[in-house]
């Protein structure tokens, strides 16, 4: 659970001002690039590949090819790569990042006060000398 959070962030400034965002993509493609975004906060990155984009997209069939095609262009420029197959969104991936580091640490003091809870509670014949 530590690397899926259960939320992500939003920054629209970040969404209004990107150039290409707003000049190159249509409302349909700003969905699916928002679809990207989600996919890349629960499993760090997003294919680069068409066909595997294609399959957590889900274009609607009503979509044009030429709207996708477009789209899968761009997918290395919203999404740089990181390897061959996968790109990430830095800044997405940099407080994604931090978020799980942060929940292990909560996660960690948590489990240490239960134990001491728990030994402080034991009768003083179990507790070990």
């Amino acid at each position: 659970m530590a690397d899926k959070l259960p939320w992500i962030p939003w920054y629209h400034r970040d969404f209004i001002m990107d150039e290409i965002v707003q000049t190159q993509l249509d409302d349909a493609q700003k969905w699916w690039y928002l679809r990207l975004l989600s996919h890349q906060w629960d499993h760090r990155a997003v294919p680069l590949d068409g066909n595997q984009a294609m399959g957590i997209v889900s274009p609607h069939m009503l979509s044009t090819r030429k709207q996708w095609a477009r789209f899968v262009e761009l997918i290395p420029i919203l999404f740089p790569p990181i390897d061959e197959k996968h790109g990430v969104n830095a800044r997405l991936e940099e407080v994604r990042v931090k978020h799980v580091g942060a929940y292990e640490v909560r996660v960690e003091k948590a489990r240490k006060a239960g134990l001491a809870s728990g030994q402080a509670r034991q009768p003083p014949q179990l507790k070990a000398s």
